[in-house]
């Protein structure tokens, strides 16, 4: 007579299955709580970004572009320092002989850039601060 083969229990079978199912889903959770913190961290230093752009005030009191030059005066009436770290006359990017131009609140300073020649009446500044702030106007040359 022939013995027949005996499988493991049915007790045993789902304690394993269990046990799979249990590091599968720790497995899975670990992961993404990993990954989401990772986005979380990049939204906060995007919140933090936009938070120093709103506390930035300033304005350009006054400018003298042409020959390839530009030199902006602007004034910071923010509750901060702002850093200047672009220019731009009539779109195109200037070089700022200083880069980043600090100022403090309440001060005025002259920013100096060069870039390209161009021969139009009018001149479109902007300037660009260390987080994203922007104020531009136009002069007249």
């Amino acid at each position: 007579m022939v013995k027949a083969k005996k499988g493991i229990s049915e007790l045993i079978a789902t304690v394993i299955m269990i046990g799979l199912v249990a590091l599968v889903g720790t497995a899975t959770l670990l992961y993404s709580m990993n990954y989401f913190s990772g986005v979380t961290s990049a939204k906060q230093g995007a919140d933090d970004l936009e938070t120093a752009a709103l506390k930035e005030d300033f304005v350009i009191v006054d400018a003298v572009s042409g020959n390839g030059s530009a030199r902006m005066a602007v004034y910071n009436f923010g509750s901060g320092e702002i850093y200047i770290v672009g220019a731009f006359v009539n779109g195109n990017s200037y070089n700022l002989t200083v880069n980043p131009v600090e100022i403090k609140v309440g001060e005025t300073r002259w920013v100096n850039a060069s870039g390209p020649v161009d021969t139009m009446n009018l001149a479109l500044i902007r300037v660009v601060s260390s987080s994203g702030g922007y104020y531009e106007n136009v002069f007249m040359r």
